[in-house]
């Protein structure tokens, strides 16, 4: 394992260990911390499916809480989960944040 690779799962477990200890009223940091751990689960660490539940959490805490922060860090994720665009976890993100999908023809938008 090359050491990125190394330091991306150990950063991965920092991001569980924070998002573990954040206190309750945190909803707002949680979900702008969920999305980043969801980027570089998808971007470091080719993880789109842990991606994509991290993502649809953080979604859920974004619009539980209305924090456009966080709906900004859910629209960036979609950059970082490019390689997977065209299949299942790219169609997934985009119904996740009602885009239309990177393989949709100009008609059916």
């Amino acid at each position: 394992m090359t050491n990125w690779k190394a330091a991306a799962r150990e950063a991965d477990v920092i991001w569980s260990e924070v998002l573990a200890a954040m206190p309750a009223d945190q909803r707002r940091d949680r979900g702008v911390f969920q999305t980043r751990q969801a980027a570089a689960d998808a971007a470091t660490l080719g993880q789109p499916d842990r991606a994509l539940t991290l993502a649809s959490e953080a979604a859920a805490t974004a619009t539980a809480t209305g924090s456009v922060r966080a709906h900004r860090e859910l629209a960036g994720l979609r950059d970082r989960m490019q390689p997977w665009a065209e299949d299942r976890y790219g169609r997934d993100l985009d119904a996740l944040l009602w885009l239309p999908s990177a393989s949709a023809r100009p008609d059916d938008v």
